[in-house]
């Protein structure tokens, strides 16, 4: 007789069933032919020897089927045989898989899909326990995809629950039977076999249930808040589902696909921050066009998701990306200030280092800085986010971190600090910054870097060191690693090349042509082709050397002036008297601005020579009653460069008076001018710089202008600034010291009394202070000795 699939097996009265012809009856071990027509097994239920003994039993056992020695025997109750207890005995065997008892239940006439109070049927039972046999059994029996998806009460079918418990085999089954709408049908939560498979993470299964859909709609089925299969596995971390839904079936699934607000399944990835599964989304729509770019209707990007939440490692990931497959066309910028100013409010280093390896520009990384100092002032920064700049190689952020005095010896688990990262990585723009900031970098260090390593294994027959040595101060010259070049040269354990000073001037590095001459290096020496340091800083135009070659007590002759004013294109090769005088105005006006006093001393005192060319003068008396007048109207807008430009001129310090009441008559706002103080300080107008104190003309406390001072070597800037109550270290006597000429090497330095400190002629600081009247100086110094503050 047909088999019987109604869904509620209560509609007939248990005392209602037929019973079967025997109290027992035993199957044949193996399995029954099938009818090709219903697939059910056609055999009868054969009779079994055990008859007798089992017809004394008095109480029917619950689970009528039984192995007995290997033999599957069925025991059905003389008594009782009512329909619940056929359908609880198929239920019971296909929970356990025993294939032939399901087959005997059926047989006997069970309800397949009769389901227990909780409402589950025996198909759901085996789809559970993954017996596919027992599934493909069960599946004959109910031959329509229809009954074979009953859903229960919650809407749960065996298909769901196949994929809940994570069972292949029954999931593989079941899919091959249904159709494509039954694969898709929707629980009470909305949730298809699909969405439960991508949310659980099982990249098999979507496979075996995508390759059935066989179509796009069916795979980016939706439920109604907009999540889809996709979207699901990308909130869920799941990285490997996501692969297999975007590669596997990239012709059905829509990537881009968006939830009614806008967020697609990428986004949902970078809000979770899971880095895996956002490489696994670029890893797919990098080789699409604007694809890693859409934007939702507020504006947001993955991006910029990725920015706002601190995410840094996913940041560097989809800017990879981005550049693989172009931006679109309306994409902003790399980056703008509001994100690296979001990054610094909530301090995600992590951002600023992934836009950094993008190549962000120096200036905005002073914004994340500014932003963080907003919003977290005094905050403790941790040594960590120093080796991750120094491991990829920011200079500017490790001179920030230095000056606000991150701990630069903390060190990893492993023993290494942020120098040693440097070192490791090459980065010798980290190092210049490490010496900038005052702080020793051992040379025996410098040597362990790639580059070192590499010159000296290719170079066995040389004084390998020292031929290093040399090689990476013309490099520094040309990169402008003025203070990693101090260092260098201050150590006097090896010979310095005359051609480094060519290199330094050549490249216009005056600084480390100041320190070389210092050092004694042969100003001289020229090259093979004849051409010597100060020929290629005037083929090139470099006035600060020729500035500091001055300093420096060499002789520049005019001519060489004119021909390095040739060089930058202020004339021509025969320039007339008034063009001459032009230039010559351009670089007076050029020297007073950056500080090169011997430059602006020496086109003074060549322009008035009267045997060299002839300058047309006015009397003295209307002479000064210009220059008044000019002062005065200069002083009533606060042009204070005209003040400057007077004093590199040779007029008096007190010249200043006549601007400064102008100044004050016009009750100008002081803080308009925050540049004032500090151009006192870098040209060296302690008069100037002491008015401008009393006046208040400064950005905080004025230490930035003291700096200033300190790096150009303006000992009597130093002494006005003791003289207005402020103090200084002897570390910033020490550098202004090194800047002017009065040098040590700071390992002998911070063993000797400071008074001790002597230049090449044997003047100590102290002997300079009180020879140029710089009396605050001087006690400055005698009291710093005698507190003996050096040791401590």
């Amino acid at each position: 007789m047909p088999r019987d699939v109604t869904a509620n097996p209560m509609a007939a009265h248990p005392m209602n069933s037929p019973l079967p012809p025997s109290n027992t009856h035993a199957l044949r071990t193996s399995h029954p032919p099938m009818d090709g027509r219903r697939g059910i097994a056609t055999s009868g239920i054969a009779s079994s020897m055990q008859a007798d003994k089992q017809a004394s039993a008095q109480s029917f056992p619950e689970f009528p089927p039984a192995v007995l020695m290997g033999t599957l025997t069925v025991t059905l109750p003389y008594a009782l045989s009512s329909q619940e207890q056929k359908n609880l005995s198929l239920r019971q065997a296909a929970s356990v898989g025993r294939v032939k008892d399901v087959i005997a239940w059926m047989d006997a006439g069970a309800i397949l899909n009769a389901a227990n109070e909780k409402g589950t049927t025996a198909l759901m039972l085996a789809a559970m326990k993954d017996h596919a046999d027992a599934l493909k059994v069960l599946m004959d029996g109910l031959e329509t995809s229809e009954a074979i998806n009953f859903a229960g009460p919650d809407g749960t079918t065996a298909l769901i629950l196949a994929v809940k418990h994570v069972c292949p085999g029954a999931v593989q089954a079941l899919a091959c039977r249904l159709e494509p709408q039954d694969i898709n049908h929707a629980d009470h939560e909305n949730m298809t076999a699909l969405m439960y498979a991508a949310s659980l993470g099982s990249p098999g299964l979507v496979c075996v249930l995508g390759n059935e859909l066989k179509s796009a709609a069916a795979v980016n089925l939706a439920r109604p808040d907009g999540m889809t299969a996709l979207m699901l596995a990308a909130r869920g971390k799941c990285s490997f589902t996501c692969r297999a839904l975007m590669q596997y079936l990239q012709s059905e699934v829509e990537i881009n696909k968006a939830r009614p607000d806008g967020i697609t399944a990428l986004m949902l990835a970078v809000m979770e921050g899971s880095f895996d599964t956002v490489h696994a989304f670029v890893d797919v729509l990098s080789f699409q066009h604007g694809a890693l770019n859409v934007f939702a209707p507020d504006g947001r990007t993955a991006l910029s998701i990725a920015n706002d939440h601190g995410h840094g490692l996913i940041v560097a990931r989809l800017l990879d990306g981005l550049q693989t497959s172009g931006r679109a066309a309306n994409t902003p910028g790399p980056v703008d200030e509001s994100t690296l100013r979001i990054a610094g409010s909530r301090g995600h280093f992590g951002v600023l280092f992934s836009w950094l390896s993008a190549g962000v520009k120096e200036e905005l990384i002073e914004t994340f800085f500014e932003a963080f100092d907003a919003y977290h002032p005094n905050q403790h920064i941790h040594p960590q986010v120093l080796l991750q700049a120094a491991y990829l190689g920011s200079p500017r952020v490790v001179s920030i971190l230095l000056a606000r005095g991150v701990e630069s010896d903390w060190r990893r688990d492993d023993g290494r600090s942020a120098l040693d990262l440097a070192v490791k990585r090459g980065h010798f723009p980290v190092l210049e910054a490490w010496a900038a900031a005052r702080r020793q970098i051992p040379h025996q260090l410098i040597l362990n870097t790639p580059q070192a390593a590499d010159f000296l294994g290719k170079h066995p027959t040389l004084d390998k060191v020292e031929a290093w040595n040399n090689l990476l101060l013309m490099r520094s010259a040309e990169s402008g690693w003025t203070h990693l070049a101090q260092q260098l040269i201050l150590n006097q354990n090896w010979k310095i090349h005359p051609n480094v000073l060519v290199a330094a001037a050549g490249y216009g590095n005056a600084r480390m042509v100041s320190t070389l001459l210092r050092r004694g290096i042969d100003a001289d020496w020229r090259r093979t082709d004849g051409l010597g340091a100060l020929d290629f800083a005037i083929a090139n135009g470099h006035f600060s050397v020729l500035d500091a070659w001055m300093a420096s007590g060499r002789q520049v002759p005019y001519p060489l002036i004119l021909k390095t004013m040739q060089a930058i294109g202020l004339h021509g090769d025969y320039p007339s008297l008034q063009a001459i005088q032009l230039s010559a105005g351009i670089v007076l006006r050029a020297a007073s601005w950056y500080g090169w006093h011997r430059l602006s001393e020496a086109l003074i005192a060549m322009e008035l020579q009267a045997d060299a060319y002839p300058v047309v003068t006015t009397p003295a008396a209307d002479q000064h009653a210009h220059d008044q007048a000019m002062l005065e109207k200069a002083g009533r807008r606060g042009h204070f460069n005209v003040l400057f430009k007077m004093l590199a001129s040779g007029a008096s310090e007190e010249v200043a008076n006549t601007f400064l009441v102008a100044f004050d008559a016009a009750k100008l706002d002081p803080l308009s001018f925050p540049n004032a103080l500090r151009d006192a300080a870098r040209f060296g107008y302690a008069g100037v710089f002491s008015m401008l104190l009393g006046r208040q003309l400064m950005v905080g406390d004025g230490s930035d202008a003291l700096d200033l001072a300190i790096s150009n070597g303006h000992l009597s800037v130093l002494n006005a600034w003791i003289a207005s109550g402020r103090k200084v270290s002897f570390e910033q006597i020490f550098n202004a010291m090194q800047a002017t000429g009065l040098y040590v090497a700071p390992e002998v330095f911070r063993r000797m009394n400071p008074l001790d400190a002597v230049d090449a002629s044997g003047r100590t600081v102290l002997m300079l202070a009180e020879s140029k009247g710089w009396a605050h100086l001087a006690r400055a110094l005698t009291a710093i000795a005698h507190e003996d503050l050096l040791a401590a």
